[in-house]
């Protein structure tokens, strides 16, 4: 059987959406292949269970819209969709760009979500096996429960998790980067960035924050970049803690969940950071504003959170409606660093750091 996965971005959304690789090999399936953004292929390349990557580029096809190339570009990468015939295609994204990407793939089914539960409802149009996955999972389990719902499947499956491939080059690198670690200190990986403003606290609060942990754990920390804005950021977090930390900017995915497995603890905004730490072992402190904790957090006894208050009034159960365009996000940049501290010192109490 040949099984594709249409989920073509954001990088914490398709890290999200790993869970669903694993339980399709579990069901002896041979070949799965995954469409996603050109930007975040090498990503799902990767991906040991992966065997096939589509690559489209749709913030090139954007550019290129009011020019007459753009047909020519969206032939091209079209014929690439077609280029293939599957058994099944799930479509985990749900929206108005995944269904092009559906109708233009050869596939027997194509499952997804139900006119009720798809976050664009024009998405429907191009599949013809829907689901309506209940409203109290996690939003790992939820693209889980689409593969285990087709085979109709009710058995418990536990994600054993994936370990990213790693080029050989990189390996040298990796026991350089360690040799940098204090051996009598914990290490906590620190990552203050998201795409989202509203996702982000105050330079201050951060360090405010951090500050308050060093005075209580003293762990060493290793701040995470992945933009030049994050990375203003954590230079002048970085600047706070001299001689108890240091930064990495950009780290390639295998690379960074390697150093991640071998940490001891991660802080970090609803971000791909936060999200790939929840494929090892290691404990995770996710800070959540205009979307739900329960909903994307790592899950598991070893993860906590600190969970932002919408001023305004505004009630969601997944993402804040407002999350793209509020123009004053005060859920996380009103927080007082000791309510954050408050949550972090429980969550510390019950992990393994204690």
């Amino acid at each position: 059987m040949r099984v594709l996965i249409v989920k073509t971005s954001a990088l914490g959304d398709v890290v999200q959406a790993f869970s669903i690789v694993e339980y399709l090999k579990s069901r002896n399936v041979e070949h799965i292949g995954w469409v996603v953004e050109k930007d975040i292929a090498p990503l799902v390349r990767a991906h040991p269970l992966v065997d096939t990557v589509l690559e489209i580029d749709s913030r090139g096809l954007r550019k290129l819209f009011l020019w007459p190339s753009f047909f020519c570009e969206w032939r091209r990468q079209k014929n690439i969709l077609k280029s293939q015939e599957w058994d099944l295609l799930f479509d985990l994204q749900g929206n108005c760009k995944s269904a092009l990407v559906t109708r233009a793939i050869r596939s027997k089914k194509k499952i997804g979500y139900s006119l009720k539960s798809a976050p664009e409802k024009l998405n429907v149009l191009t599949t013809n096996c829907r689901f309506h996955p209940p409203k109290y999972l996690a939003v790992r389990d939820e693209y889980l429960w689409f593969a285990q719902h087709f085979f109709e499947d009710k058995e418990p499956f536990q994600n054993k998790g994936v370990q990213l491939k790693l080029f050989s080059e990189q390996e040298g690198d990796l026991l350089e980067e360690l040799v940098r670690w204090p051996n009598e200190r914990k290490i906590w990986f620190v990552s203050p960035g998201s795409k989202w403003p509203a996702k982000r606290l105050s330079s201050e609060a951060w360090f405010q924050f951090l500050q308050l942990a060093s005075d209580r754990w003293n762990p060493y920390f290793i701040f995470l970049a992945g933009t030049s804005y994050e990375l203003q950021v954590v230079n002048l977090l970085a600047g706070k803690f001299p001689g108890s930390s240091h930064l990495l900017y950009k780290p390639d995915p295998a690379f960074l969940q390697r150093l991640i497995d071998k940490a001891d603890a991660v802080v970090s905004t609803d971000s791909f950071v936060l999200h790939l730490a929840g494929t090892t072992p290691t404990p995770t402190f996710g800070i959540f504003g205009p979307s739900k904790a329960w909903r994307y957090a790592p899950q598991g006894c070893q993860h906590g959170w600190f969970q932002g208050f919408c001023p305004y009034g505004i009630a969601f159960s997944m993402r804040c409606p407002k999350m793209r365009e509020c123009s004053s996000p005060l859920c996380l940049k009103d927080v007082e660093a000791v309510e954050m501290f408050a949550a972090l010192d429980t969550w510390y109490q019950n992990t393994s750091l204690h």
